[in-house]
């Protein structure tokens, strides 16, 4: 708990989103003058009843408590399901898991996009790691190299991606139905979606932080 000012925050979160919090409150202390203290959800509902209406409250990622506020909300960004908006004082940032479609193309916008934030945080750990995933490389190029119409050129392709020289990314979209790895791979490997997981809450707070709509949200 913390005495009321005018120019307080809360993050509501999970347990399990503590880092994302983490994040966001260094971007809030870092580019704003606001004070900010981190809630697991349970504490936000031990204590939501003290709280002033002049405190800016950031319900950030999968918890009922942010759910409650998804009817109505005003999306202001909603990409590759990571989203965010704000009503009056109560903002909601959250994302999740992609489904097989949007997984080849959310590689490329991370790819363009993590750049972007790197060279404005001068912090390299948005780049997306070498070597990513290579475990799952090795099973999805398994998988694949047994479908019948692979070309001799995919299976080269394949052969990369299985000794790490090119990522799950390198795949083609329009090849990834014909390699039945939408149904079987990456969609339903819990691996892999909670790694994607993790690049999507950084693109999104990133995101929140430097389009400018943080302030907006702070300000307004």
């Amino acid at each position: 708990m913390f005495e009321q000012t005018e120019k307080q925050a809360i993050i509501v979160h999970r347990a399990n989103e503590s880092e994302y919090a983490h994040l966001l409150t260094n971007f809030i202390s870092e580019f704003t003058e606001y004070e900010v203290a981190e809630w697991e959800e349970k504490e936000w509902n031990a204590n939501k009843a003290t709280t002033s209406s002049s405190q800016k409250v950031i319900f950030l990622g999968g918890s009922k408590a942010a759910q409650e506020r998804y009817h109505g909300m005003d999306w202001k960004h909603n990409r590759f399901n990571m989203k965010y908006g704000w009503l009056g004082n109560q903002c909601v940032v959250v994302a999740a898991s992609l489904t097989g479609n949007e997984i080849q193309d959310f590689g490329e916008y991370y790819k363009r996009k993590a750049a972007e934030y790197e060279a404005i945080t001068e912090n390299p750990s948005f780049r997306l790691p070498e070597g990513d995933f290579p475990e799952e490389q090795h099973e999805i190029a398994a998988e694949a190299e047994v479908v019948e119409s692979v070309s001799p050129s995919e299976k080269k392709r394949l052969e990369q991606v299985r000794t790490g020289v090119l990522k799950l990314y390198s795949i083609p979209k329009n090849k990834i139905v014909e390699l039945s790895l939408s149904a079987k791979s990456a969609v339903n490997n819990p691996r892999i979606l909670k790694k994607l997981l993790r690049h999507q809450y950084d693109l999104v707070i990133c995101r929140f932080v430097f389009s400018g709509d943080l302030k907006a949200f702070m300000e307004g």
